[in-house]
């Protein structure tokens, strides 16, 4: 049952497709497996990479995610994945 004083509300980041709570943790993946990266200053890197995946704007979001659940989770990321609204859902 819904609650009586809900209402519809503007999805905060709508073009993010996987959930909010596991972006650092993507990134942090991300990081690990990409250790050739030279990086000057590693939270100015990591805060441009989380807002390139919340504006839908990192190459390779899937592949890293689903190497993520698949590899650190032992998760079939099909399982996870909507694909009419073509996000992740969490775990």
């Amino acid at each position: 049952m819904k609650d009586a004083f809900s209402w519809h509300q503007k999805e905060k980041y709508p073009k993010l497709r996987i959930p909010y709570s596991r972006i650092d943790e993507l990134i942090e993946w991300y990081l690990e497996h990409n250790k050739e990266l030279r990086i000057n200053s590693p939270l100015k890197y990591k805060n441009g990479l989380k807002k390139k995946i919340i504006e839908d704007e990192f190459n390779d979001l899937d592949k890293f995610y689903r190497g993520m659940l698949q590899w650190k989770y032992n998760l079939n990321p099909s399982d996870y994945f909507d694909k009419v609204s073509g996000k992740y859902r969490d775990f």
